[in-house]
């Protein structure tokens, strides 16, 4: 099976709104586009990821969203666990309305996911600046910058 992805938004008035992606692939080497490259191990897993945040409108020019998202990827057919991640993110974006096609972002993530066996947990905070731009109704142009801060926990023993 490749993925299989839904995304559902929900709005509750003009400045509230509830966004939820999913996303769940069963699939044969790991798939480097997701974001998940620990190892090249051969073999079939489970990938699995939920990013649901609320959209609030502040003002006419000033939005924010914050959420939650949380990732799993396992190996049910490895005798090592060593692969095996769980992970969860919290974040806030600050969206401020330049014009009618541009809008500047702030973010802010905080994340820490657990990994199986002997291989290291970690911990990972971002801090992102930057831009999305609507060329057309159907083109969206994101660009993002930042810092990222990365600690490692050292796995069992």
């Amino acid at each position: 099976m490749r993925g299989v992805g839904e995304l559902g938004v929900h709005r509750f008035d003009e400045r509230l709104r509830f966004s939820s992606r999913n996303f769940v692939s069963y699939e044969l080497n790991p798939d480097y586009s997701y974001g998940y490259a620990s190892s090249a191990q051969s073999g079939e897993y489970f990938y699995w990821q939920s990013d649901n945040s609320l959209g609030y409108r502040w003002t006419e020019r000033l939005g924010t969203y914050t959420g939650i998202k949380l990732t799993g990827t396992s190996y049910p057919d490895s005798d090592s666990e060593d692969n095996d991640r769980l992970g969860w993110e919290a974040y806030n974006q600050f969206r401020y309305q330049m014009g009618p096609q541009t809008v500047l972002t702030l973010d802010y993530r905080y994340g820490q996911t657990e990994a199986g066996g002997n291989a290291p947990d970690y911990t990972d905070q971002y801090i992102l600046v930057g831009a999305e731009h609507r060329f057309s109704p159907n083109t969206i142009g994101i660009v993002r910058a930042g810092v990222q801060l990365h600690d490692v926990t050292d796995g069992e023993n």
